[in-house]
């Protein structure tokens, strides 16, 4: 919040004291950070968190060089919304990652048709899809004996794709508000001018927010079809939900219940919030986006998200030769015999980052 906010008013127009602005740069570095109040903020900005801050920078000068009128364009800013976004984004960009190494993973362990990622069958789609099917596709692989596999196997460019291209537009949301001088009032030096405005409106994070989060719903619905066709022995050649073949075994089955409840916190942050209004400040503002809220719901939903991909790596490892294709994956805590899975889920979920496709070079090559 501290670098957004010094990073906006080094674009000018907010009119601040030079005093101020050094003032903010120096908390950046201050062995005792200042306390962030975090909370309060519609999408009009994130005025409470603001306020305390400059109070905490400001607060050892008893008379100092900060001019009265610093407060108001000081405060102009949802600097904490959108370090709460960028972080936030940051996570699930790592997600999307593993998704696609998991999905690839997924579709050689499967023996998915290869038709299904043909690079000239997406010569006409978004760049990110393209970049999704090339680095599911598989290389050298034996046809598969199928024509066509279930949609959550044959989805997967379009889908994960499609979640890439929204977490493009929010992030372009973001920067676009990290890097704006989207003061009010705004300040125009030369023409010694004064223009109060909207600017502080942050509509269109939330509503790529919005975007966002029902594209996650959308693919987090096909990862537990994925989930659910590693417990079919049709599709992976062993015993019923990947246990030892012993008689009722259940294996790796609980992993769908937590799967399927995580899919339901998604879908339930996913569902509309927008269009609210309200009445504030003695009726003069009738109406804000609720951006914070967005953004955390993005938030949850990330985490959620991240607890199936980790039910879904834990599951996938139970396949003969996965810890060839995948990369990056924990210690083993036990074979297929029927046992508490939670330590092994545990450290899956905290390894996720470091998941990677087997000898690839993904990370560098394709849409990077």
């Amino acid at each position: 919040m501290l670098l957004i906010r010094a990073n906006q008013l080094a674009r000018g127009g907010s009119g601040v004291s030079p005093a101020l602005a050094d003032a903010l740069l120096a908390a950046t570095t201050r062995e005792d950070p200042p306390t962030i109040a975090f909370g309060g903020a519609l999408g009009t900005g994130d005025l409470g968190a603001l306020a305390a801050l400059a109070l905490q920078i400001t607060g050892d000068e008893e008379t100092g060089p900060f001019a009265p009128s610093d407060g108001l364009p000081f405060m102009s800013s949802s600097a904490l919304t959108l370090a709460d976004a960028a972080l936030t984004l940051a996570d699930l960009d790592r997600a999307l990652d593993t998704a696609v190494a998991l999905g690839a993973a997924a579709a050689r362990a499967l023996g998915t048709t290869a038709e299904h990622f043909a690079a000239e069958a997406f010569e006409d789609r978004h760049s990110a899809i393209r970049d999704t099917a090339a680095r599911l596709a598989p290389s050298g692989a034996d046809a598969s004996p199928r024509v066509q596999d279930p949609f959550s196997m044959r989805l997967l460019p379009q889908s994960l794709g499609s979640v890439r291209s929204s977490w493009e537009h929010c992030r372009d949301a973001t920067l676009a508000e990290v890097n704006g001088a989207h003061e009010n009032p705004r300040v125009f030096a030369d023409e010694q001018q004064i223009a109060h405005t909207g600017n502080f409106y942050t509509v269109d994070l939330e509503l790529a927010c919005g975007t966002l989060l029902r594209a996650l719903a959308q693919d987090a619905s096909l990862l537990l079809a994925r989930l659910g066709l590693l417990m079919n022995p049709r599709y992976t050649g062993q015993a019923e939900f990947l246990g030892d073949g012993t008689p009722d075994a259940t294996g790796a089955m609980m992993l769908e219940y937590l799967a399927a409840a995580a899919l339901a916190d998604i879908r339930d942050l996913a569902a509309a919030h927008g269009g609210h209004g309200v009445h504030l400040s003695l009726g003069a503002e009738e109406h804000a986006p609720f951006t914070p809220q967005a953004v955390r719901r993005l938030g949850q939903a990330t985490g959620s998200y991240r607890t199936m991909l980790a039910c879904f790596a834990v599951a996938l490892r139970r396949l003969p030769g996965l810890d060839d294709l995948l990369g990056g994956l924990p210690e083993r805590h036990g074979g297929l015999e029927d046992r508490d899975l939670s330590r092994e889920l545990s450290d899956t979920a905290s390894a996720l980052d470091r998941i990677r496709l087997g000898g690839s070079r993904e990370r560098t090559e394709g849409r990077r």
